[in-house]
């Protein structure tokens, strides 16, 4: 894979390479920008994607139903959806208020997943036993 040597680690378990590229761009962010604007980066940016993850639960629970639940989720579906909306909330307002911050997230998102889809994916595994299609 494109970007296996971040993967690579070290004698103790831990990524150095990858870790080290993250506190490079961490660095550069903080001196470059403000803390107000880093703030509203970092909060649009996980607002984002906890967002997408719970929608993303809702989505496999409706294509999968006949996969096994060795977890529960309270409330569902209700706690999910409350939990979109106001994660879609918070992503409108700080797009609202703070534009050029919130842009700067969306646009990081946007790349993560433009790299994302141009190194190959998700790898899709081949259906085990049992499995419909």
């Amino acid at each position: 894979p494109a970007l296996a040597f971040l993967a690579r680690r070290t004698r103790g378990g831990g990524p150095a390479r990858a870790v080290t590229l993250q506190a490079v761009l961490a660095i550069a962010m903080i001196a470059t920008s403000s803390f107000g604007a880093l703030l509203v980066y970092a909060g649009f940016t996980l607002s984002l994607v906890a967002g997408l993850t719970v929608a993303g639960v809702v989505v496999l629970r409706r294509r999968e139903p006949a996969l096994a639940r060795p977890r529960r989720a309270w409330g569902y579906p209700a706690t999910p959806a409350l939990f979109v909306a106001l994660s879609a909330w918070m992503i409108v307002h700080a797009l609202v208020r703070n534009p050029s911050s919130s842009w700067s997230g969306l646009a990081t998102v946007a790349a993560g997943l433009g790299l994302y889809g141009a190194l190959g994916g998700p790898r899709r595994r081949a259906p085990g036993p049992g499995a419909g299609g």
